[in-house]
């Protein structure tokens, strides 16, 4: 039987494979499930598969890509990308596979996908959880720029010890393809999509949200970037713009509950305490933090669809489509504007990896079809 590998962190992620996956008939898959606050969602979807075997992983390396703006980095990043492939030979995850071999890889932006299809020649297939991962596709490029992006891409593949996806050694999958202005990539079918989506809905009901009109608001706040923290003052003067230039706008209807999700990466005593804060500066309205024990799932999407949410409210996301696909008849509004103007005259307190995330935020945005409303 034909083998396919599949490496596997995001349960959105996996509801995209599991539609892919159903256009293949006599197949053995191998599956690479992260351990993290998603594992369960993953295996639950994983579990659906006929033929696999499940192994667990926990990778907390984080191999570096290359660029030709920061060329005096060029031998410490080889180094520090050889010394992961090095650790990685010698682990349990390794040996569960290295005998195996594969017709296919499925994947998306996890780290260990990165050390373990260094120069493998497999199939690699790319399954989007971002509103950017097209960008790795090359034909929105001006003529200099993709001439630029092929050297950066050779140099990783070829010298330093780390994959690296491209138009040239990888397919892309997006189950929100259809929302892209142009064709850069391949469709996963939405109807299909959807359909196995509410067959997972699995939500315990919070009685305090039934019969209960809904605005949720997706906050995302500087924090952290691995163990690099963002100083506190600038956590409390981003907060103090986020409350001022966007709740104002946002929390002005006693008639609705306002539930704030914030992401992961935030420790939840920050959470509470920014949560009060906003209980006392809006304290005739309903707030409430998002967390399982009161929204009875971590998901934010399998929340939408359990209750009456009737707005969200987000930064850009790969979230709104996946919501509007889910859910059409939800209102979706969209701050991106905002938060890129605030951090326009601040980008040198930006850690390096947030400085491009926001270049690509601007350039991702013009090439989607506009499902929101603009705060």
């Amino acid at each position: 039987m034909k083998k396919i590998l599949v490496i596997c962190s995001n349960p959105n992620v996996a509801l995209q494979m599991k539609v892919h996956s159903l256009r293949k008939f006599n197949y053995e898959y191998y599956f690479l499930v992260e351990k993290n606050i998603y594992a369960k969602e993953v295996i639950k979807i994983i579990q659906t598969f006929k033929n696999k075997k499940i192994f667990y992983y926990k990778f907390s390396e984080k191999p570096l890509f290359f660029y030709l703006a920061k060329f005096s980095q060029y031998y410490e990043i080889k180094k520090k990308n050889l010394y992961i492939q090095e650790k990685f030979k010698k682990s349990n995850i390794l040996k569960k596979i290295k005998k195996l071999t594969f017709l296919e890889v499925w994947f998306s932006n996890e780290n260990l996908s990165k050390v373990i299809l260094y120069q493998k020649d497999y199939l690699k297939i790319y399954f989007s959880h971002s509103v950017n991962d097209f960008l790795i596709n090359q034909n929105h490029l001006s003529f200099f720029y993709f001439i630029k992006k092929s050297l950066e891409d050779f140099i990783n593949n070829r010298f330093l010890y780390i994959f690296k996806p491209s138009a040239f050694n990888t397919q892309f999958y997006s189950v929100f393809k259809n929302y892209i202005r142009k064709n850069y990539i391949k469709n996963v079918n939405q109807k299909l999509f959807k359909k196995i989506f509410y067959r997972n809905l699995k939500v315990k009901k919070n009685v305090r949200f039934l019969r209960q009109n809904i605005k949720l608001i997706n906050i995302s706040i500087p924090y952290s970037y691995y163990e690099k923290l963002y100083p506190q003052k600038i956590l409390i003067e981003y907060f103090k713009f986020f409350k001022n230039d966007i709740l104002l706008n946002i929390i002005n209807d006693k008639d609705y509950v306002y539930v704030f999700k914030f992401k992961n990466v935030i420790p939840r005593n920050i959470q509470v305490n920014l949560i009060k804060n906003l209980k006392n500066h809006f304290h005739e309205y309903k707030i409430i933090l998002f967390v399982k024990k009161n929204t009875g799932t971590d998901s934010l999407e399998q929340f939408v669809c359990a209750y009456n949410v009737v707005e969200y409210y987000s930064n850009f996301s790969s979230s709104l489509f996946l919501i509007k696909l889910l859910k059409k008849k939800i209102k979706l509004f969209n701050f991106s504007n905002k938060i890129i103007f605030y951090w326009k005259n601040k980008k040198k307190y930006l850690f390096e990896i947030h400085k491009k995330n926001q270049i690509n935020l601007s350039k991702s945005i013009k090439f989607y079809k506009k499902i929101w409303i603009d705060l």
